[in-house]
């Protein structure tokens, strides 16, 4: 937290897995709206990150055709 003459300035580093860093930096307001702002900014940043992970290990694939007796049965 950097409070010059009239501004405050918070930056917030979060060091996550491999070497991964969320950085958020935010100057407006006064110094409890910029923590604000700056967790806002982290946690958006956190998620989308797990998202794209959860993403990457687990694709969404389409959807399974149903048989019609309601049984999902693969033929060969």
């Amino acid at each position: 937290m950097d409070s010059r003459k009239d501004t405050v300035v918070v930056e917030m580093m979060v060091n996550g897995e491999q070497s991964r860093m969320f950085i958020a930096r935010h100057d407006q307001g006064d110094a409890y709206a910029c923590i604000d702002a700056c967790v806002d900014k982290l946690e958006r940043q956190l998620t989308d990150y797990n998202k794209k992970v959860r993403n990457r290990k687990h694709p969404q694939s389409g959807p399974v055709p149903m048989s019609p007796d309601g049984a999902n049965q693969v033929e060969q």
